[in-house]
């Protein structure tokens, strides 16, 4: 009896996600598909955090998810403290073959808002008098 070790012929080469969620009421513009490489997504005023979660396509990739271009998260999950006005997240696939990846773009802006800095005071029920 010959035994021969088997040598994978082929590496996986695919560097694209089949997910990109963000747990928020916001929704993504435009909607997720696997070949869109750019998205946004607007935040309301008192949205302070997300937690946004991706699933490549390929069980063999991996990757690594960056927050204004600092390293933030080599899993499929980031979550995230939203600063008011723009920030950008990306989502770098990598293929099992390392020469193959692919870059993901979510900019997001959190609203500064416009209430009033005294929407929160209840309101006067009676009369002040001026005299």
């Amino acid at each position: 009896m010959f035994c021969f070790p088997i040598a994978k012929l082929h590496t996986d080469d695919e560097a694209r996600l089949a997910a990109l969620n963000i747990n928020s009421s916001a929704v993504l513009v435009p909607g997720f598909s696997s070949d869109i490489f750019a998205y946004s997504v607007t935040l309301p005023r008192d949205t302070r955090a997300v937690r946004i979660s991706v699933i490549p396509i390929s069980p063999a990739a991996h990757v690594l998810i960056t927050a204004n271009s600092s390293a933030a998260s080599a899993s499929s999950t980031l979550d995230y403290s939203v600063p008011y006005g723009p920030s950008t997240i990306q989502v770098t696939v990598t293929a099992e073959d390392p020469q193959i990846a692919k870059t993901y773009s979510l900019n997001i802006f959190r609203s500064l808002g416009t209430a009033s800095p005294f929407s929160c005071l209840k309101q006067c029920t009676q009369a002040i008098p001026l005299s």
